[in-house]
């Protein structure tokens, strides 16, 4: 069964190679947009304080809908190496959030 989140890269497809001694299983994903969380600190992108709210609502609301699920997804690895960033939808969601407000 797939995923369906916005905030959740789309899985298209898998495939798993035996080899005589392993096995090496395979996901093919969409290419994500954005860049990583990591990457865009250590080159000194300092967010706005709506843009952390921005982020942090759509994280939360990714795991939310994971832990949704029966059984429920665990991510296991959520750090700023796999939060995927793109800074024209963050901007954008984040300017509609403060003017809802």
């Amino acid at each position: 069964r797939s995923l369906s989140h916005p905030a959740i890269v789309k899985h298209i497809s898998s495939f798993e190679v035996d080899s005589p001694t392993d096995k090496t299983y395979y996901l093919i994903l969409e290419q994500p947009r954005g860049k990583s969380l990591d990457s865009l600190l250590s080159q000194g992108w300092r967010p706005t304080e709506q843009e952390v709210t921005a982020l942090g609502m759509q994280l939360l609301g990714a795991v939310e809908y994971l832990q949704s699920l029966r059984p429920p997804v665990q991510h296991l690895n959520i750090n700023p190496l796999s939060i995927l960033v793109d800074r024209a939808l963050l901007s954008s969601s984040s300017s509609s959030s403060s003017s809802s407000s």
